[in-house]
């Protein structure tokens, strides 16, 4: 997670679908079992938040409105 070490960070209380939360939490035990480190949840959301953005940037993601 060197990628966001140095960044300041934001605390908000967020409310997910549980459907949401449950991709969130395969997400890091895939994350974990592949890598061999626990992460946080935070963490977990950073990666794919980054993931998309990547991929937004690489144009793989179709155009949803919101703004960039």
């Amino acid at each position: 997670m060197n990628h966001v070490r140095n960044e300041a960070v934001v605390f908000r209380q967020v409310a997910f679908p549980v459907s949401a939360f449950d991709h969130l939490k395969d997400y890091l035990r895939s994350y974990e079992h592949k890598h061999g480190v626990k992460i946080t949840n935070s963490q977990a959301l950073a990666l794919i938040l980054a993931e998309h953005k990547q991929a937004a940037a690489a144009g793989l993601l179709v155009a949803t409105g919101g703004a960039a």
